[in-house]
């Protein structure tokens, strides 16, 4: 588990800004997810409109409330975690958000 101080002293760091890429292309592919259902809802069209003109904002908003879901994982665990378990996350992110 990463310790407050760990996950603090992570960002600004270039692992940090490899995984805020990765997080940004995973924010675009959940634009392309949402813009493929038959019934988007208003949140929804809102976000993504807001996600596909910057997804680095929308990267930086969701990377906080992951590293924090995933508060029982190493720093090597989340600077390697695939771009599957990247977009699962980002995904589960982007709906709980929205569903505030």
């Amino acid at each position: 588990m990463a310790t407050y101080a760990e996950l603090r002293d992570f960002y600004g760091t270039s692992a940090f800004d490899g995984l805020a890429g990765k997080v940004a292309v995973a924010v675009l592919k959940k634009v392309e997810a949402i813009g493929n259902e038959a019934t988007p809802t208003a949140e929804e069209i809102a976000w993504a409109k807001q996600a596909l003109a910057n997804p680095r904002a929308q990267a930086g908003i969701l990377i906080g409330y992951i590293l924090a879901v995933n508060d029982s994982a190493t720093i090597t665990q989340i600077t390697n975690a695939t771009d599957a378990a990247i977009q699962a996350n980002v995904d589960s992110a982007v709906d709980k958000l929205l569903s505030l």
